[in-house]
């Protein structure tokens, strides 16, 4: 189901639509991102730390961590075939406590999907 990208919640403005290709990719890539580590009860090694993160200063070890593990949810990410070099870039916003996500994808059907979520 299409998820409405400010508030998360479902988009039921047309009745609920499905979505496929590009937007469904990038929908799952985001829920990955955002969903800590633990909080699925199916598989309590899915997720990313980011409790763990949130009570450090974000070192520069820290942040490579960060990028790190999110470039392995990418690559997790039914659709997604591999990132495009340089890679993903994370970066920290201590004033707003939020991380935001840059780089680029490649999906199975030869697409590139541009990557900036912010966190």
């Amino acid at each position: 189901m299409l998820l409405d990208p400010v508030t998360g919640d479902l988009d039921l403005a047309n009745g609920g639509t499905y979505t496929t290709g590009e937007v469904a990719i990038r929908q799952e890539l985001v829920i990955r991102y955002r969903t800590f580590l633990a909080e699925y009860f199916l598989d309590d090694t899915r997720g990313v730390p980011w409790l763990v993160w949130a009570s450090t200063k974000m070192p520069p070890e820290t942040l490579r961590e960060v990028e790190a593990l999110l470039l392995a949810e990418t690559l997790a990410t039914k659709g997604i075939t591999r990132v495009e070099s340089p890679g993903l870039a994370a970066t920290f916003d201590a004033g707003a406590k939020t991380v935001t996500v840059t780089g680029t994808a490649v999906t199975n059907e030869d697409l590139l999907l541009v990557i900036d979520v912010e966190i």
